[in-house]
């Protein structure tokens, strides 16, 4: 059998610990196996030794008593890697002094490279919100196939026709987002489950909704008829961190054009639950029909979330409480 190298190492220690949250007492130990995996996979000259003492497997827990653990520097008060290189981002000054290092490299290569480095290092983490999501130790081969599938179709689509894949059209272009908000004075968690579950939004949202999942992959269709004429409704879910983001594809069968719908929770600050809908791309869909346009979308999604919504949640809560 083969000695493994130190990257497979490091990766596999990476991995383990990205996928469960590690007990407050371990968490010396698992800085220092983590170090040590570094170590195996980079030098051990002095240099790269006291640099590496500087780093720690960080945990800490946010204002609704949730679970974040990854990589960090400055010991177990210090700051997270990827948060740490989100503020070097933002600072313009950075990016002049890698231009005048790499000058074949415009703005843009080097802000792809940040987000790309950000992106790395923050799948490296354990996120107690996303360990529904992630924490499985066998996925699923077939979906993880589907899912790679789809989207390397979509990358050819959007190389093959960027201003129509992603809605870039000149009459897009000055088309805003519908942006609706709400405060609900109920639990996030009675939120999520409203938006999330089918069961649920059948009762608010969409009765014709036969099938609904919050996985990344998974695709709904259904028909909503509306004026003599019936619409096609397809959606395929892009993103899922339960309790703070759902993100889907929102198109119509039969007709051209695709939009994006991302519902965002956080803590109201009156207490309660701040619900933000997101509708993008809603340009793209035919606007010699009026079903299609801005103001009959814009009403749609206020009388769903301010009205049905909410009256749904204040007898939901009275129920149960």
């Amino acid at each position: 059998m083969l000695m493994p190298s130190g990257k497979q190492i490091l990766l596999s220690l990476l991995q383990r610990f990205s996928q469960q949250p590690q007990e407050t007492a371990d968490l010396d130990l698992v800085s220092d196996q983590v170090r040590a995996g570094l170590l195996l996979h980079g030098s051990t000259s002095e240099e790269t030794w006291l640099r590496i003492e500087r780093m720690a497997w960080l945990s800490e827990e946010d204002s609704a008593g949730r679970i974040r653990q990854g990589l960090g520097i400055g010991g177990q008060q210090g700051v997270f890697l990827a948060d740490l290189l989100e503020a070097i981002a933002e600072d313009d000054s950075l990016l002049v002094n890698l231009r005048d290092s790499y000058p074949d490299l415009g703005r843009a290569d080097l802000r792809a490279a940040l987000q790309v480095t950000w992106l790395l290092l923050s799948s490296l983490e354990f996120r107690e919100n996303l360990a529904p999501v992630e924490g499985a130790d066998d996925p699923d081969e077939e979906q993880m196939s589907r899912m790679l599938s789809s989207y390397l179709a979509k990358l050819r689509l959007s190389r093959d026709d960027p201003d129509a894949y992603f809605g870039r059209g000149e009459a897009e272009i000055a088309g805003e987002p519908i942006v609706v908000e709400q405060d609900l004075l109920v639990p996030r968690h009675l939120v999520w489950e409203a938006i999330s579950e089918q069961d649920q939004m059948r009762r608010w949202f969409f009765e014709q909704i036969d099938t609904f999942e919050a996985k990344i992959g998974f695709q709904a269709g259904f028909d909503v008829a509306c004026e003599g004429e019936v619409y096609p409704h397809r959606w395929e879910v892009t993103q899922v961190i339960p309790e703070e983001r759902l993100a889907y594809t929102w198109e119509y069968g039969g007709h051209p054009g695709s939009s994006f719908v991302l519902w965002e929770l956080s803590d109201a600050p009156g207490g309660g639950t701040r619900l933000r809908l997101s509708h993008v791309g809603h340009e793209t869909f035919p606007q010699d029909n009026p079903a299609f346009r801005r103001e009959a979308c814009e009403a749609g999604w206020r009388y769903f979330i301010h009205d049905r919504l909410s009256e749904y949640l204040r007898a939901e809560s009275g129920e149960r409480s």
